[in-house]
């Protein structure tokens, strides 16, 4: 249609009609010069002194571009308009300077010349489409076809401005007009969208004949919010369609604030009160900079567009898969480790499999985890292909490592010293592959142990090193002794003696030292009964067993007067001494598993879990200068959910402690258990991911049900039965994948374009991968 054919149609739409319903005006060709204006955008200083303009006193106008929800990313606008001059609103480029005065956006759906906006010498604020491919948009409607340069409108109070049209989830830029600066003040504290509730009462359906649109595309684009600078006159329209200046009416003046007077002397529209100093374009333009200072902090009006928050997510998400890292998510995840390759993702009413199964570990992140299965189902391959990633120096065959991180192993072991076996966890230090180059591993065991533990552990090579399990006096403070006393923190159903060995730790407070501890110790114990000497003896001999001895002796245990303990009898005369002291080397290292193995007949599972807790605040507390992952294996063998379970207790205590804070200690937990009934139902709650390798106990699946997010099939159970070895059944709501959308593509958009999202409550069937080092659970076969 032509232009001339055009303007007719939009002119006559407009007579007849409620002036804020009429269709838009064009401007004469007189209102602008047709001179090409530099990319740069307007360079005029604005004026606060008013200019005349047909007879009335006005200021250089100015545009306010605000974004609104669903716009693409900027900060808000205030572009001067002097008489002359035009502002082309396009595409930045690389040297443009995006700023707050002229029309440059980053935004790849706008074109170099989009489109022009000046003002014109009645005051009005005209716009044209300059040839876009996307196309300007006001009111929904568009202002030409692609590729065709519009004719000018002018911009009315509370327009809908649209630039471009966003694909692929990429938002383009949307506009609403203000002739208040107080009306733009107000709207600013929240950007609102045309459909807000917030301005009902302004909304206009103001609409374009000829060349419009009659029902959005989809996609986003860029929103703006638009307001004219104080004092501008915008012409409104009279009950024929036609313009009329309020100022220049029969019994109309013009009052110096801006006030319009009718012929009885009244205001003709009630304006808002306000300071006169805003009669300076300076003085708004303050107002305007503290608004957007304000708006900084905040995320609001930028639909997808990744906000603080996002970010955050990616940053911390437990598992990634291949097909998301490729869609922009390795920007946010630094360090990756290969986990294995996904079967399928389920939900409740559907599966979806992946191009690229290859999913990834986030070892960059703190997390925790839980894995779970009968013996034989892979989860202790599973535990060391964690390891690996977290601990191998960088290798291109199983991800992206930076920086590798430093580990700790919880170990207790049942059986003779002729059936004991090590941990499979120290497998990690033998590798038949050359080109990789293990971790060094030091386990620690008890000391009356250490001869029948270094046997256990020879096979291993010398990447293995056994030493004896020595603290120093230093490093035992009063949690210490209630972890080893087996108290559970309060004085209540203790026995006397504990009682008072409480009552001295709290005397001592930060005064502590394990030498004065014991010197009162001593004077308390003076009256003690037969029967509670016993006691504190009996517990007292563990832990001086396990304190670096001051010198070199025969026996490794000193004990307090005639001790009745078993195992004080027997430490104290085992043929072989100890070592008098711990190795100088550190416990913890960068790049080193560290394993605690507490593997002795005389070692019950409840002192083995006070001494765990000991052990595993010395790792919190370590310095190591990277990221730390505790392992505790075989977990079933150790904690319990009883309160009454003393350091049983105490230990689970602190793991729930250290999961709280783990963003916060830059740790990472791996709980490893044949039987989910022994942890604590908020520990399940509180883990990131969860790995479920084939077991059959429907009350196991039962009690994780109930505490976990996935939205679980009713055939998930006979899923998690028929799993081979090495398939796991992963439930994650925090893990990043990308899914395909599940509303059909529409027309010109790409088919099948996949976007990035976090699981929530599906679950993924994966495998793990091989093993770069050896699996040390492999099964013995006869033949």
């Amino acid at each position: 249609m032509g232009s001339g054919v055009r303007s007719r149609e939009i002119l006559a739409t407009s007579r007849g009609r409620h002036p804020w319903r009429g269709g838009m005006i064009l401007a004469n060709d007189h209102d602008f010069a047709q001179t090409p204006a530099p990319m740069e955008g307007v360079t005029t200083t604005l004026s606060s002194s008013p200019t005349a303009l047909h007879g009335s006193h006005r200021q250089v106008p100015s545009i306010h571009l605000h974004p609104l929800t669903g716009s693409g990313a900027f900060y808000p606008k205030t572009i001067p308009l002097p008489l002359g001059n035009r502002v082309v609103v396009g595409r930045s480029q690389a040297g443009d300077t995006e700023d707050g005065t002229n029309g440059l956006f980053p935004c790849q759906w706008m074109s170099r010349n989009h489109a022009l906006i000046w003002s014109g010498q009645d005051g009005k604020v005209l716009i044209r489409d300059t040839r876009s491919s996307n196309g300007t948009w006001i009111n929904g409607s568009r202002l030409s076809a692609k590729g065709e340069k519009s004719e000018r409108f002018t911009l009315q109070c509370h327009d809908i401005l649209e630039f471009g049209e966003g694909q692929d989830g990429v938002p383009s830029i949307k506009a609403e007009v203000f002739d208040d600066p107080t009306l733009c003040v107000a709207c600013k504290t929240l950007p609102v969208s045309i459909n807000s509730p917030l301005v009902p009462s302004l909304k206009r359906n103001r609409t374009l004949s000829g060349g419009g649109r009659t029902s959005p595309k989809q996609g986003l684009r860029h929103r703006l919010s638009v307001s004219f600078s104080p004092h501008v006159h915008v012409p409104t329209r009279n009950q024929s369609g036609n313009d009329s200046d309020e100022t220049t009416g029969p019994g109309r003046r013009l009052l110096p604030d801006g006030t319009v007077l009718d012929d009885k002397a009244l205001p003709k529209t009630p304006r808002l009160e306000r300071p006169s100093s805003i009669t300076s374009f300076t003085t708004v333009k303050t107002i305007q900079d503290n608004f957007e200072a304000e708006f900084s902090l905040l995320d609001i009006g930028m639909a997808n567009q990744p906000s603080g928050s996002d970010d955050h997510e990616l940053k911390t998400a437990p598992l990634v898969t291949r097909e998301a890292l490729d869609l922009g998510v390795s920007e946010h995840i630094k360090q990756y480790g290969l986990l294995g390759q996904v079967a399928a993702v389920y939900s409740k009413s559907k599966s979806e499999r992946f191009r690229d199964p290859r999913i990834y570990v986030n070892t960059n992140a703190p997390m925790s985890s839980i894995v779970c299965g009968v013996q034989g189902s892979g989860k202790s391959h599973t535990v060391g292909v964690l390891l690996e990633n977290m601990l191998l120096p960088p290798d291109p065959r199983f991800g992206h490592t930076q920086k590798p991180l430093s580990g700790l192993v919880l170990h207790y072991g049942e059986g003779s010293s002729t059936t004991r076996t090590p941990c499979e966890a120290a497998h990690i230090a033998l590798c038949s592959d050359s080109s990789v180059t293990p971790p060094p591993v030091r386990v620690y065991v008890s000391p009356a142990s250490l001869n029948t533990m270094r046997k256990v552990y020879a096979p291993l090579g010398t990447g293995v090193v056994v030493e004896p399990l020595y603290f120093a006096e230093e490093e035992l403070d009063a949690q210490a002794f209630l972890s080893i006393m087996a108290v559970s923190g309060g004085s209540d159903g203790a026995p006397l003696y504990m009682q008072i060995i409480l009552n001295i730790l709290r005397q001592l407070g930060e005064n502590y030292t394990y030498t004065e501890f014991i010197r009162r110790l001593d004077e308390e114990k003076q009256n003690f009964n037969p029967a509670q000497l016993a006691s504190l003896e009996q517990r007292m001999s563990l832990l001086k067993s396990f304190l670096e001895p001051a010198t070199q002796a025969n026996s490794a245990v000193a004990t307090i007067g005639t001790s009745t303990n078993r195992r004080a009898s027997v430490m104290s005369t085992t043929s072989v001494s100890p070592p008098s002291r711990r190795s100088s080397t550190p416990r913890f290292a960068e790049g080193q598993l560290t394993v605690v193995d507490l593997s002795d007949p005389f070692i019950d599972p409840a002192s083995a879990a006070g001494l765990f807790d000991i052990v595993l605040r010395l790792f919190i507390r370590a310095d190591v200068g990277t990221g730390k992952v505790c392992v505790v294996d075989e977990a079933h063998k150790y904690l319990s959910t009883e309160s009454g379970k003393g350091a049983t207790s105490e230990l689970t205590k602190s793991l729930l402690s250290l999961i709280r804070q783990q963003r916060h200690l830059a740790m990472r937990v791996i709980i490893s258990t044949q039987e989910p009934t022994v942890l604590p139902p908020v520990l399940i709650d509180l883990c990131s991911c969860l790995i479920l390798h084939r077991f059959s106990s429907k009350r196991w699946y039962d009690h994780l049900l109930s505490h976990i997010a996935a939205d679980m099939p009713d055939d998930a159970f006979a899923q998690l039965v028929s799993l081979k070895t090495g398939q796991a059944l992963v439930i994650s709501p925090a893990c990043i994948a990308a899914f395909t959308p599940s509303t059909p593509p529409t027309t010109g958009s790409p088919a099948n374009k996949k976007s990035v999202a976090q699981l929530s409550r599906k679950y993924l069937i994966i495998k793990t991968r091989k093993r770069l080092t050896n699996d040390g659970g492999a099964s013995i076969m006869v033949v």
